[in-house]
């Protein structure tokens, strides 16, 4: 015996919804629901679909957001290496003394560590207020890479990351609006389906589930009764296959039989 289940998924509950709106904007007084009922469905339709829209915005933007950033972490830290690169070289040629290190708080000549994102950031915030601090101060600026390379993807993550918290901040907001959303419409589905049933109660089985599947309203066949049903599926397939075949013989034997009649066109008709 079929039985009812309500909707697990977005997209099935906006089904259910929307099966119910259009039966209340074919503007036709429908005996099962009242319009109060066909109000609310249409209602939630509409601000269920938004708060979905506004959630896969926010996280779109967020996922966006994300391949940027994976890029430019990238070239921060390829420039980071370039710009120790040519300061070590700045520092063996006398170009720029030793002093300077405090400026970055540099103490030797290794190629700094910049395996996580945290050093990634902490490298750069130094090379670039430190290399800004000594010009200031009246040093000579390191060139090939300038540092000025080195700040545009700086600047570029500060921005990237103010925005990826906001992004997070409002995909966590349209989450949890999402989920109120979400029972809200269940609870709506539900009394809309126990309406519907109601109205067709006095029908028997076969014929109350067929009226409310009208409405929308989702059965399922338990498996053992899908399996039976299938089995008796493949039944009447073999027995019309066969009846097929019977039949289409019989129209070649009889075409076999026949005469053959060759009938001219007249060229006008072509």
């Amino acid at each position: 015996m079929p039985y009812r289940r309500l909707p697990n998924t977005d997209a099935a509950r906006l089904a259910a919804l929307e099966a119910i709106t259009d039966i209340k904007q074919s503007e036709f007084k429908d005996p099962v629901l009242s319009a109060e009922l066909l109000n609310k469905a249409e209602s939630q339709f509409i601000v269920f679909r938004h708060q979905q829209d506004l959630y896969r915005q926010a996280v779109d933007r967020w996922q966006d957001n994300n391949l940027k950033y994976r890029d430019i972490i990238v070239n921060l830290t390829r420039n980071i290496i370039d710009f120790v690169k040519a300061y070590y070289t700045a520092l063996e040629t006398g170009e720029i003394g030793e002093e300077s290190r405090r400026y970055y708080n540099i103490t030797d000549y290794e190629i700094p560590d910049l395996s996580c994102e945290v050093q990634i950031l902490d490298w750069a915030k130094r090379l670039v207020e430190g290399e800004r601090r000594r010009i200031f101060e009246g040093g000579i600026p390191i060139t090939n890479p300038t540092i000025s390379n080195l700040s545009i993807y700086y600047d570029r993550l500060e921005d990237l990351n103010f925005s990826q918290n906001t992004s997070k901040n409002t995909i966590d907001y349209t989450r949890e609006k999402l989920i109120k959303e979400r029972q809200k419409t269940d609870d709506l589905i539900r009394n809309l389906w126990n309406t519907i049933e109601a109205a067709f109660e006095h029908l028997s089985f076969e014929e109350r589930i067929e009226e409310c599947r009208k409405y929308g309203v989702v059965y399922y066949d338990r498996p053992s009764e899908r399996t039976a049903r299938n089995n008796n599926s493949s039944e009447i397939t073999t027995k019309q296959q066969k009846h097929e075949y019977h039949k289409s013989k019989s129209r070649t034997s009889k075409l076999l039989n026949q005469k053959v009649v060759l009938l001219e066109i007249p060229f006008d008709d072509l």
